[in-house]
């Protein structure tokens, strides 16, 4: 993450980036108009695999939406380093598994929720002054990420 960039990660899970895909939805989180928006490589595979398996046609259909914008983001730049998608936001993509040799024993890596706790746990590590904030709904995902010491917030509050 370049120098200039905002000290605060959102990262949204699979459900919060399909009910959310608007980047400028989440301002509200953290109370700031300048962060940037985290999206993980088991949140890329969960969206991969709902396009095409999920059995409601309009979850589908959000989710090729939610696909084609991320495509529409790379068009924009290096997306791993990070592409400006409104004024002040960022979004970046991490492009590496996590280590769960390194990271809590408790976490199974055939997890999704864990997958995520377990990279963002890795970010945190690698950028210890930033704060990060998970996005979630799912209660299990919470209570694990609690258990972790992550920070959480609930898109249900958006209401």
């Amino acid at each position: 993450m370049r120098k200039e960039d905002s000290d605060i990660l959102i990262i949204p899970d699979t459900n919060s980036i399909i009910q959310y895909p608007d980047p400028l939805t989440y301002e509200k989180i953290g109370n700031t108009k300048s962060f940037n928006i985290v999206i993980l490589p088991t949140v890329l595979s969960e969206l991969d695999k709902l396009k095409i398996n999920h059995r409601n046609e309009d979850c589908r259909k959000k989710v090729k939406s939610v696909i084609k914008r991320l495509k529409g983001y790379r068009k924009q730049g290096n997306i791993l380093e990070g592409v400006i998608v409104h004024k002040t936001i960022t979004l970046k993509m991490i492009a590496t598994e996590p280590d769960f040799r390194i990271t809590l024993n408790w976490l199974d890596p055939t997890n999704n929720d864990d997958r995520i706790i377990s990279n963002g746990l890795e970010l945190q590590t690698k950028y210890p002054s930033n704060r990060l904030i998970f996005v979630s709904s799912d209660i299990n995902f919470q209570n694990k990420a609690e258990m972790a010491n992550l920070e959480i917030f609930d898109p249900d509050d958006f209401d």
